[in-house]
């Protein structure tokens, strides 16, 4: 819809409301109720007019139909007012049930007009010419709504986004940070959130995990992991695709994902390390753009290692389960290049045997658990509850192992290239978590 189409709407419903209760209620109540100045209106109009309807007596079938304006028609027009001003989606079908309605009853009122010959120097063109446009403009407003793409009223993408946007191969990609903020704000969006780039998600997999509180906010609410619900989202091109979104179990917990956005990451050209930007309007279209990772982003995918199949505790003893056939070994500091790499001396230190049960983290322990960071920005405010949750913006790549992070006892375990982290308040139950975790996906 353009703004001109918009903005008609808008007057049309507003001087509407004045008219329904100063003018055209006066046939249903006593004159004390209205001003003076609303009674000298309606009598000057009646004596230029020589109107047939509002003149007494009135009849009883154009009485019922002021009865309707006044109870069912007058509270719609505040509400088409706010609607189209605020550019809300669901006036759509109401206003098209408003402008059907107000065309039928317009037509016997049309023909009185058109046909009466009553007082002298009555004639039908001025009034016609006065009363049609309450028919006309309802009539293409029902015309309108019926052929308007649902939820896409207000919010279309302008005619050519390229010529606004820049087509996408004289665009510099990915976009810078600035440039990406630019072009998600053309599109009357608000960014939801933003994903760090990791091996995994630019693996040819088409696979980015979202966050849970992001998901179950602003997302559709899923029931059954086996099913999905397609999503429409537009790129800042200008282009729809459509993509899944479902959830795998993890541990008693969910962990949300969106399938099918290799595209998105052929269309930005994004690497790892990259970023990926989600975002929505205000009457829920997603969109998504692209942007080149930055030093703000605290990104950098360490080099991959071999996952240990049973799991090792900072503290230096190996899981000792009950019944678990488990036997308890010393760990030893691993010497291969790959994770010398990983880990400075201070950090190697971990795996060297504990003579208490928790001990005071080093200074390198201590940067390390400062670097975990919610990969979509925000600050980690662990919670000792048992979810294992994406941690994909680090500096340093742990092992699968029981640590002490936060104050609290984390478990940390790898799936599909990204790592995940619970927190708990006992050292067995994390030991526990780990272990089953780890048997989950052997």
């Amino acid at each position: 819809m353009n703004e001109i189409a918009r903005w008609l709407y808008i007057a049309f419903f507003a001087i509407h409301i004045p008219t329904t209760l100063l003018v055209d209620s006066q046939a249903l109540f006593p004159p004390a109720l209205f001003p003076e100045f609303a009674k000298k209106t309606l009598q000057n109009f009646i004596n230029d007019y020589k109107d047939p309807l509002m003149s007494p007596p009135r009849d009883m079938w154009f009485i019922s139909l002021i009865w309707t304006e006044v109870l069912a028609q007058l509270p719609f027009f505040f509400v088409a007012v706010y609607a189209f001003s605020m550019k809300k989606e669901w006036i759509r079908v109401p206003a098209a049930i408003y402008g059907g309605f107000v065309c039928a009853t317009m037509v016997p009122i049309l023909t009185v007009l058109a046909t009466h010959s009553g007082a002298p120097g009555y004639q039908s063109t001025p009034l016609l010419a006065m009363y049609a446009p309450y028919a006309i403009v309802p009539g293409v407003l029902a015309i309108h709504m019926v052929l308007e793409q649902d939820g896409r009223m207000f919010h279309q993408l302008p005619v050519d986004p390229k010529k606004i946007m820049g087509p996408p191969e004289e665009a510099i990609l990915p976009f810078p940070p600035e440039e990406a903020k630019e072009r998600i704000a053309k599109m009357e969006a608000v960014v939801m959130f933003e994903k760090g780039l990791t091996q995994s998600d630019t693996s040819g997999t088409g696979r980015i995990v979202i966050p849970k509180a992001i998901a179950e906010s602003h997302f559709p609410s899923l029931n059954d992991p086996s099913e999905g619900v397609v999503l429409r989202v537009i790129d800042v091109f200008g282009t729809t695709r459509g993509v899944k979104f479902r959830f795998w179990v993890n541990n008693s917990s969910r962990m949300y994902i969106v399938e099918g956005t290799r595209f998105l990451l052929q269309a930005f050209k994004l690497s790892v390390g990259d970023v990926i930007m989600f975002a929505k309007d205000t009457e829920g279209q997603i969109y998504v753009c692209g942007r080149k990772g930055t030093k703000d982003d605290m990104f950098r995918k360490p080099p991959s290692f071999t996952r240990k199949k049973k799991s090792k505790i900072a503290d230096g003893s190996s899981k000792e389960g009950k019944g678990n056939g488990h036997r308890r070994e010393k760990t030893k500091a691993s010497t291969s290049p790959s994770r010398e790499q990983d880990y400075s001396k201070d950090t190697m230190e971990k795996s060297a045997p504990a003579r208490q049960k928790v001990r005071t983290l080093t200074h390198a322990e201590t940067e390390l658990d400062g670097s975990y960071v919610y990969w979509n920005g925000q600050s980690f405010p662990p919670r000792a509850d048992g979810v294992f949750r994406a941690v994909s913006i680090t500096r340093v790549r742990q092992p699968d192992q029981v640590s002490v992070q936060f104050g609290m006892w984390c478990a940390t375990v790898t799936l599909a290239g990204e790592q995940y982290q619970a927190f708990f308040d006992s050292k067995d139950a994390s030991v526990a978590a780990l272990a089953t975790a780890e048997q989950s996906i052997l």
